[in-house]
C-alpha cells in the first residue's frame, strides 16, 4: 500500500527554543553515553530536528540542515557506531521509579512505506510504557520490519511482533533490577497490557508472555470467537460458540462485570486465564487476562483469581493510548534500518523527559 502521507523536504533551522533545548539535551546525553562531546551534540540535534521538523515523512538530509551536521554523519551514528542504548533505556526507568510503577503497556502502530522506497514493505513499531498516575512514559521500543529478512526461522508477522513484544517486556524487567535490584520482586507483580486488539484471541503472545510474567492483560474485539470453553459459574460451563460480548449482555454501566475462566485444561490454576469485560467511557472494553493472586500455604483461592482479572480489565480499560510513535514523530522518521529508527526513538523519548523536567543531568548515573 502506498503511503499518503506528504513527504517534507525543506530544510529549517531549528528554533531558538528548540536550540537551546538540543544544547542542553546534549549536556544530559554526554553524561549519560560519554565519549565525544560531539557525538552528544549531534545525537541531540538529531533527536531534536526530528521533533522540530515540518508535518509529513521525515528524511535525514532535513534533519542534517536543521542539525547543522551531514546526512552521512547522522546515518553513521544511527547505524554503524555503538551506542549503549541500554544507557539510554535506564534513564527513562529511573524517571519511573518501581515504587510509582503500575504497570507496563504496550502501544504499536503500523506504518505503510511507500512503494519504490522499501518495495511496499511496512513496519510494525511497538513502544513499551511504563504506567504511573495515568501517565505513559516510553522506556524502550522495538522496530519489526514485514516481510522480514529470509533468515527468520518463522516469518509469520504474529510471531515476530510476539517476539518483539517479550524482548521489550524482558528488557524492561532487567533494567528496573539492574536499576533497583530486587525492587519489583519486593513490591509486588506489575501486569504487561496490550492496548491493541490486534493479536485477538491468538495464543502465542500470551504463552510467550506466561513464560516472563505472572499477569498480563491482552485486548480482544467483543467480536471474537474464542476456542475454549469458558465457565460462567461456578456450576455452569459452557462451549463459546458465541461472541465474546455475547457473554457480557448487557455490560453493565457501572461497576464491574464478574469475569469468566477460560477452561483449558491446566491441572492448576497458575496459567488460567479469564475472560473480563469493563467500560472505558461509553465503549465496551474486552480482554483476556490471567491473574496472579499470592496466598498463604493452605488458603482457599476462592473466586480471588476471578476478582483480580475483572481489577485488570478495569486497569486495562483506564488506560488510554498516548500515541507516543507519533508524538515524538517514530512514525514519520522513514529510515531505512530498524535499528535506526529504534536508536531515534529512544533519543526522542529521552529528550522528551527532560523536556518535561523529568531527565537531566546525573539521572543516567
Amino acid at each position: 500500500m502506498r503511503s499518503t502521507a506528504r513527504t517534507s523536504t525543506s530544510a529549517r533551522d531549528l528554533s531558538p527554543v528548540l536550540r537551546a533545548e538540543a544544547d542542553e539535551f546534549a549536556r544530559v546525553l554526554n553524561h549519560i553515553l560519554g565519549g565525544y562531546t560531539t557525538r552528544a551534540g549531534n545525537l541531540a540535534a538529531l533527536a531534536a530536528g526530528v521533533i522540530g521538523a515540518a508535518p509529513g515523512i521525515i528524511r535525514m538530509p532535513q534533519i542534517a540542515g536543521a542539525s547543522r551536521t551531514t546526512p552521512q554523519a547522522l546515518r553513521r551514528l544511527l547505524d554503524k557506531e555503538e551506542l549503549d542504548e541500554a544507557a539510554l533505556r535506564l534513564a527513562l526507568v529511573a524517571t519511573v521509579p518501581a515504587g510509582r510503577l503500575e504497570a507496563f503497556v504496550v502501544e504499536n502502530v503500523w506504518v505503510d512505506i511507500a512503494a519504490g522506497e522499501r518495495d511496499g514493505h511496512g513496519r510494525h513499531i511497538f513502544c513499551l510504557g511504563a504506567v504511573s498516575a495515568g501517565a505513559m512514559t516510553p522506556i524502550g521500543w522495538a522496530i519489526v520490519d514485514s516481510p522480514p529478512p529470509p533468515a527468520e526461522a518463522d516469518p509469520s508477522l504474529t510471531a515476530l511482533d510476539a517476539r518483539a513484544i517479550v524482548g521489550l517486556v524482558s528488557e524492561a524487567r532487567s533494567d528496573y533490577e539492574t536499576r533497583e535490584p530486587g525492587a519489583l520482586a519486593t513490591l509486588g507483580a506489575r501486569p504487561v497490557v496490550i492496548l491493541d486488539p490486534w493479536f485477538g484471541t491468538d495464543h502465542r503472545l500470551r504463552a510467550a508472555l506466561a513464560e516472563i510474567v505472572p499477569e498480563y492483560v491482552v485486548a480482544i474485539r467483543g467480536e471474537d470467537v474464542l476456542r475454549n470453553a469458558v465457565r460462567v459459574h461456578p456450576y455452569e460451563t459452557v462451549d463459546l460458540t458465541r461472541r465474546v460480548h455475547d457473554l457480557f449482555d448487557p455490560l453493565p454501566e457501572t461497576g464491574p462485570a464478574a469475569s469468566r475462566e477460560i477452561l483449558d485444561g491446566s491441572p492448576t490454576r497458575d496459567g488460567r486465564e479469564y475472560v473480563a469485560g469493563a467500560r472505558r467511557g461509553p465503549e465496551a472494553f474486552y480482554a483476556i487476562a490471567r491473574p496472579y493472586v499470592a496466598l498463604p500455604p493452605g488458603a482457599l483461592l476462592a473466586r480471588l483469581p476471578d476478582d483480580r482479572a475483572t481489577a485488570l480489565a478495569g486497569l486495562a480499560a483506564s488506560i488510554g493510548d498516548s500515541h507516543a510513535a507519533r508524538r515524538l514523530r517514530v512514525s514519520d522518521f522513514h529510515h531505512p534500518t530498524p535499528q535506526g529508527v529504534r536508536r531515534q526513538a529512544l533519543l526522542a523519548s529521552c529528550f522528551e523527559a527532560m523536556r518535561a523536567g523529568q531527565l537531566v543531568v546525573g539521572a543516567g548515573s
